[in-house]
């Protein structure tokens, strides 16, 4: 780093950095993982951190990453039966607890899953459904791609996912003997 910005002040985060986080398929952990390897380079530079400290916190980051995938599936199934009985904080939050117990007594993740991974699944569901049920057919209709466009650059969601959500949204159902 200290090198490239030798040759120019901002030249390591322009060359490896800046065009990174512009990459649309850039996933939610991955521009995590960008950011903070950036800033603990920043940081090991400024003499405010060590290479351990920056590996413990890509550790992280990949560590919720983990738990996040590994449950996502299993709350979304989860989530479908009983998705108009979320209506309030407090029915959430029953909900999460119940999750948590339920995951934990299945040993599905070991250790303690944080609150806010919850939350974000529970969220993305929302949006999914949101997109799913509402914006993709409009968009089929209308023929209309900003509408999408839009809802990929503000939503959150990982553009590849959206990209697998429609792909299982166009492909045909299987009849009964498991043929399209």
């Amino acid at each position: 780093m200290a090198v490239f910005d030798k040759v120019r002040p901002g030249f390591f985060k322009e060359l490896f950095i800046t065009e990174l986080k512009e990459n649309r398929y850039l996933t939610r952990y991955g521009r995590k993982k960008v950011e903070r390897l950036y800033q603990g380079l920043e940081d090991i530079r400024s003499g405010d951190s060590t290479y351990r400290e920056v590996a413990s916190a890509l550790n992280a980051v990949n560590a919720e990453e983990r738990t996040s995938m590994a449950i996502h599936r299993y709350i979304k199934d989860r989530f479908k039966s009983i998705y108009a009985e979320l209506n309030s904080k407090e029915d959430q939050e029953i909900f999460i607890q119940d999750l948590n117990r339920e995951i934990q007594a299945k040993g599905l993740i070991k250790g303690p899953i944080l609150h806010h991974i919850y939350e974000d699944i529970i969220l993305d569901i929302r949006k999914e459904s949101f997109y799913l049920n509402n914006l993709l057919p409009h968009i089929i209709v209308s023929r209309d791609n900003r509408v999408r466009e839009d809802f990929l650059t503000n939503s959150g969601l990982d553009r590849f996912y959206v990209e697998e959500l429609e792909r299982d949204y166009f492909r045909p159902e299987p009849d009964r003997y498991g043929h399209p």
